[in-house]
């Protein structure tokens, strides 16, 4: 039996055409909104101040900003370790891909690794520079991807390896955590500045123990700093000095002195060695009065700098050492380092030398290890955290310019999730671990992630099957999906389907932008040279 005839048939092809327009209008909608939702860049306010990279140029100095949450280090640093081959799963063959330094090789992996989404394609650089010992490998530049940045696979090592390689750390990549009592003291290491100190950082994180890891020599800010680090006019430059001192060496393990690299002014958040090492401090202010003369290989995440506050307020007791005097801690906060994208793996921390002096007083050295002893002690299994206030989190700390700063506060909490995946501990009534992500507003949601790679292929599947319901539905009037009379539905429905098929994240927007010019260049080349032809003709006649 044949189907009834539909009194809507004549007029479906002309719903479907008008369905059509009102897509691309939401589209276009769309993709405004996206555009406007997009992330911003990181900032340059002061607040991320202690993570700016100082490179001296020009008897001045150039702020390089992209270290900020743990990105990526751009500007004047790129360096490697020579004598070093680097093994990983390779990104580019050096054999296609070459270059004349190994600063541009370093270049064009950190190229590979802007930070502003998803992982680092490129986080291993290897080049061969020396012509006479690479021969037909000169300018070779490998870029490759370890499988575990903290633990960088070796192929070779040692005098007669003709090779330098060099480490990138992406966002969110690179970053130790040192526990205290009085919580982890997040740090973003430097590879491309100081790439023989992060070495050193990376061989104690191997070694899985802690033994000697602690501080011993505290000061606050005194009457010299503000509590911003900036010093205060016709102060005096200290005592006190604003730093937190402590050692990194591990006891039973022969230290190496490590020589002088990347050496800016020193800022608030930065962690640097006293002398050679294995001394170091973290600086609670600015020291310009310091010139360039301390090794920085790591940076304090902001949000973390409070801890070391925390610390330097400390009850001491005085001392003098070289003439200088210093506030001791005393009995010495036990600390340990860990990774903080991983399983914990502990490292270790000692002293021994003097930072030296720059026409102001120096950083004094410590006494002799035996007089700053700290047994290191098993911490309890719990999350620890000044803004984790009765298993939530402090909206009252996170404030910036009278309002909470929601992007730092999904931080946190990404790292706690993190940390607890490791670390899994009961919840209690009096101790309660469950924090309501629901009092984070869906806008800040919306500009900081989108859907998983799962999720964008179940999604796009889903979508791709509605569309061919409603093909069948516009040519046969079945009704599969059933939202043939409410135009504003099958409008939104068709947004959906484009916005997952088609855009995945913001950068999407551009791409498509691209392609769309690139499939008018070929029709304007075309006419272009007919109009070439047409005023050919016209001048021969």
């Amino acid at each position: 039996m044949g189907r009834k005839p539909n009194d809507s048939e004549p007029t479906r092809w002309a719903s479907l055409i008008l369905l059509l327009i009102g897509l691309v209008s939401c589209s276009m909608v769309y993709l405004f909104v996206s555009s406007v939702l997009k992330p911003s860049a990181p900032g340059n306010d002061s607040d991320v101040e202690s993570l700016a990279l100082a490179e001296s140029y020009a008897n001045g100095e150039k702020w390089v900003k992209g270290v900020e949450s743990g990105g990526a280090t751009g500007g004047l640093c790129c360096k490697g370790i020579a004598n070093l081959e680097l093994w990983g799963a390779a990104v580019k063959w050096g054999t296609d891909f070459k270059f004349n330094s190994s600063g541009e090789c370093c270049k064009a992996c950190k190229a590979m690794c802007t930070g502003n989404e998803g992982p680092c394609l490129c986080d291993t650089w290897v080049f061969c520079g020396n012509k006479q010992a690479c021969g037909n490998k000169f300018g070779e530049c490998w870029l490759k991807k370890q499988k575990d940045l903290l633990a960088p696979e070796k192929q070779e090592v040692g005098d007669k390896v003709v090779w330098t390689s060099g480490l990138v750390f992406g966002r969110g990549e690179g970053i130790i955590g040192l526990e205290t009592e009085h919580g982890t003291l997040h740090i973003k290491l430097l590879p491309d500045c100081s790439p023989l100190s992060v070495k050193y950082i990376l061989e104690l994180l191997a070694l899985r123990h802690c033994a000697g890891c602690h501080f011993y020599r505290a000061e606050s800010w005194g009457q010299s700093w503000d509590t911003k680090g900036k010093h205060i006019k016709d102060a005096s430059f200290g005592p006190p000095f604003a730093i937190v001192q402590g050692t990194l060496e591990a006891q039973g393990v022969i230290f190496n002195k490590i020589p002088s690299e990347y050496c800016p002014t020193i800022r608030r958040g930065s962690v640097a060695w006293v002398g050679s090492g294995p001394e170091f401090f973290i600086s609670l202010a600015n020291h310009e009065e310091w010139k360039n003369s301390y090794t920085v290989f790591g940076s304090v995440l902001p949000e973390d700098l409070m801890i070391a506050e925390k610390i330097a307020q400390l009850p001491t007791k005085s001392d003098v050492w070289n003439n200088i005097n210093v506030a001791d801690e005393g009995s010495g906060v036990a600390a340990a380092v860990t990774v903080e994208d991983g399983k914990p793996s502990e490292s270790p921390v000692s002293a021994e030398e003097n930072l030296g002096s720059n026409g102001s007083s120096p950083l004094a050295e410590a006494p002799e290890p035996a007089t700053a002893t700290a047994e290191v002690v098993e911490t309890a299994n719990k999350f620890e955290d000044p803004r984790w206030v009765g298993g939530t989190w402090d909206l009252k700390q996170f404030a910036k310019d009278g309002k909470t700063d929601w992007d730092v506060v999904i931080d946190a909490e990404v790292r706690r999730r993190k940390w607890m995946e490791d670390n899994p501990q009961s919840s209690s009534n009096e101790d309660p671990i469950a924090f309501d992500t629901a009092i984070i507003p869906w806008w800040a949601w919306i500009k900081r992630f989108h859907l998983p790679e799962a999720e964008l292929l179940n999604g796009r599947a889903a979508m791709i099957g509605f569309f061919m319901a409603y093909l069948v539905d516009s040519l046969t009037g079945v009704g599969l999906v059933d939202q043939m009379g409410n135009f504003f539905c099958k409008t939104l429905l068709f947004v959906a389907v484009v916005g997952v098929l088609l855009i995945r994240k913001n950068e999407d927007i551009e791409t498509l932008k691209k392609l769309l010019e690139e499939t008018t260049f070929y029709d304007k080349q075309w006419q272009a040279t007919w109009q070439d032809e047409t005023s050919s003709k016209t001048e021969m006649n």
